[in-house]
């Protein structure tokens, strides 16, 4: 006729940040004495992800080196009459070094003396080699607090293995008995862990907290 045990009321809180590959998972415990799950409910608020410094050290990345060489050839046809001359040889211009590089452009003219119609066939080739070097250096950390401007436009929720339905980015009291794995005869299973997943489709910071009342058994004996 009187009750051999008493009601307990505890709350299991979380607090971070998450995205669609790592959800927020809030786990709450239902102890072997429990007699009677009175309520178990969720409350929950999505906001902007957020992050607490900016700035990394760098590695050596060693040596960058570009490499360039353009050749290319053109020819000229006159149909002009009378005789002239014409220069062989070879132009070299530029020898500008710069860290031990440097700038390369000759011209080779192959023509002779003529007349009447003929044609002149010039070709050249630039070569341009430079090298960057990056050395090893650090950036000094940012700290601040920074929030992401966007929020994530949906979230799923799932409690075991049982995904909600019609789910908004806020919740109050959201009654999760129906929700939890049970045994063989139906019970909602005593003595392990059960979980709650919110997961977001983008980045977002969730706060949320899964409270529960519960009839527990009382037991004698005990010697801890």
């Amino acid at each position: 006729m009187y009750a051999q045990g008493a009601t307990n009321i505890d709350s299991n809180d979380y607090e971070d940040n998450c995205d669609a590959a790592h959800p927020a998972i809030v786990k709450f415990y239902i102890p072997t004495e429990c007699v009677r799950i009175n309520k178990c409910l969720l409350s929950y608020q999505t906001s902007k992800f957020r992050s607490y410094e900016t700035g990394a050290a760098s590695k050596d990345l060693g040596t960058l080196s570009i490499s360039t060489n353009t050749t290319g050839q053109s020819s000229i046809t006159t149909t002009t009459d009378g005789q002239h001359v014409h220069t062989f040889g070879q132009l070299y211009t530029g020898n500008d070094e710069i860290n031990g590089t440097g700038h390369r452009h000759w011209i080779d003219i192959d023509n002779t003396w003529g007349g009447g119609p003929h044609s002149h066939n010039l070709s050249h080739t630039h070569g341009i080699n430079h090298t960057h070097t990056i050395g090893s250096h650090a950036h000094d950390i940012v700290y601040g607090i920074y929030e992401k401007p966007e929020m994530p436009i949906a979230l799923t929720i799932k409690v075991d293995d049982t995904l909600i339905s019609d789910t908004a980015l806020n919740g109050n009291d959201i009654d999760l008995v129906n929700y939890l794995s049970t045994d063989t005869n139906g019970k909602i299973k005593r003595g392990q862990f059960h979980t709650v997943e919110i997961t977001p489709n983008n980045l977002a910071r969730i706060t949320a907290t899964v409270i529960k009342q519960i009839f527990m058994q009382s037991r004698g004996g005990g010697d801890y």
